[in-house]
């Protein structure tokens, strides 16, 4: 297993934001794979209109070959909502988003980070009849939306 660093605004790993598409390869062939393949099909870049990196994504919370860390805290293993208590010592999510309101994506613009999930879990579902029917295998499946599925970082205004 190995260690991704996430730095908002700066870059993943050795994905750096404000890169072109050959410096991009020239890291792919330096390194001798491809960051596709090294993650596993899990990593999504967008490049702005002059050719430069501006938004990198990577999602996947399920490997056993990765985890993804910011300032030492495991995205994809630390509970949503005290994942954006640590990170909102950083900066502020935006609030009057639908989507943070209902607790599947917050957007610190501030930092330049984004976290997403499909679903929401929360502890009080625990005790709720419609969980306690469901099968071990849905219920451990209902489970992981206590996880977000998806990090990004963009660079600043990329988010409005």
């Amino acid at each position: 297993m190995f260690k991704i660093d996430l730095k908002p605004r700066t870059g993943i790993d050795k994905i750096q934001l404000g890169m072109t598409k050959d410096e991009l390869r020239k890291i792919e062939i330096e390194s001798g794979i491809l960051f596709e393949k090294k993650y596993f099909g899990c990593l999504r870049v967008c490049y702005d209109d002059e050719g430069l990196l501006n938004f990198i994504e990577i999602a996947n919370p399920y490997s056993d070959l990765f985890k993804v860390f910011f300032e030492d805290i495991d995205i994809f293993n630390t509970k949503a909502e005290e994942l954006v208590e640590f990170i909102s010592k950083f900066g502020n999510y935006d609030r009057e988003n639908d989507d943070s309101k209902f607790g599947y994506q917050y957007v610190f613009k501030d930092i330049g980070l984004s976290l997403w999930r499909p679903n929401v879990f929360k502890k009080e579902y625990l005790d709720e009849i419609w969980f306690q029917n469901y099968s071990m295998e849905l219920q451990e499946d209902e489970m992981k939306y206590w996880y977000f599925q998806s990090v990004s970082i963009a660079v600043d205004g990329y988010w409005g």
